[in-house]
């Protein structure tokens, strides 16, 4: 059963069909209790987008997550850094993914398709902050916060990736979506020093989403936990049992936060009309661990597309 057949609702058609026909992206936000749907939603997506064969689908990849429940008939290409081993918790479904290494985050762009389902991990949390790719010294530079790198706050590289991620997604021609769970990772809400002028990045990406024909299905718990600014760039909110919902939503609350489970409310944040909609189960989605392993290899902070973030303060 399909996506569109599913959700037979005028605004499901607008966030999936309805993009390629006005040559257009679209951001939209799913939020909702924990158990309420929000990942069995994505998935739904991601099998409707995947099979739909017209744009580049990526998924964020982590270390326990569901993207295995996608539909059965779905092949898997898995990008992780090149000083990574990735380790599945039962190695014999090793077998059914493709992996492929990168070093930059180009890399990645120039080897994914729309043949497979690209699920995209940033190198693993003992890679030194130092180290990234060119992408953040452009955005570092554009904001003028290079000595931002200097602080004792600077982030893991594990999240300043998919800012880098983002940056080359919009450099891309073709049409591509990003499917995002725990959102709020990186448009976190009340975020200092580096992150904030990250997530300043961000938000003017996602103003450039529509006329670039770039998607966003992101989720998380609490809309709350989202930058505000980033708020204001969501096109259309889909509301789960247990969410609360944004401050200019003509939405009841209480009919959201006690909806069943298994249905949803949509809503067009530029025109106010809603619609619920119902969506069915996958059953019981278990989990997938997938576990990145630093190699012994020292990083080559001299490889082209890699600087030492250092050079630039």
């Amino acid at each position: 059963m399909s996506l569109k057949v599913t959700f037979a609702e005028k605004l499901i058609d607008e966030i999936t069909d309805g993009k390629f026909e006005l040559q257009q992206g679209v951001t939209v936000l799913i939020s909702g209790g924990m158990g309420s749907g929000k990942t069995t939603f994505l998935l739904h997506l991601l099998d409707y987008l995947y099979a739909d064969g017209r744009e580049v689908v990526f998924w964020r990849g982590r270390e326990v997550d569901q993207w295995h429940h996608a539909d059965r008939r779905a092949q898997f290409r898995i990008f992780h850094h090149i000083n990574d081993k990735v380790v599945f918790e039962e190695d014999s479904i090793r077998q059914y993914y493709e992996l492929e290494p990168y070093r930059t985050v180009k890399e990645i762009f120039e080897k994914a398709d729309n043949e497979m389902i690209n699920v995209v991990y940033p190198p693993s949390l003992d890679w030194e902050a130092k180290y990234c790719d060119r992408n953040l010294i452009t955005i570092f530079r554009e904001y003028k916060q290079a000595d931002v790198v200097k602080s004792d706050t600077l982030m893991t590289v594990r999240h300043a990736f998919w800012y880098s991620f983002i940056y080359e997604m919009m450099k891309d021609k073709r049409f591509c979506s990003l499917l995002f769970d725990e959102f709020d990772d990186i448009a976190e809400r009340y975020c200092k020093g580096f992150k904030y002028y990250m997530v300043s990045f961000l938000m003017n990406s996602l103003r450039y989403f529509r006329q670039k024909r770039k998607s966003l299905y992101s989720a998380t718990q609490v809309i709350t936990d989202i930058d505000s600014r980033i708020l204001g760039k969501i096109m259309y909110y889909v509301y789960m049992a247990g969410a609360k919902i944004h401050r200019e939503s003509v939405l009841d609350k209480t009919k959201v936060k006690f909806a069943d489970k298994g249905q949803a409310f949509i809503e067009d944040k530029n025109t106010g009309t809603w619609a619920k909609f119902e969506f069915p189960p996958r059953g019981i989605i278990t989990p997938i661990l997938v576990q990145l392993i630093r190699e012994e290899e020292e990083l080559d902070d001299e490889l082209d597309g890699i600087v030492d973030l250092e050079e630039v303060v």
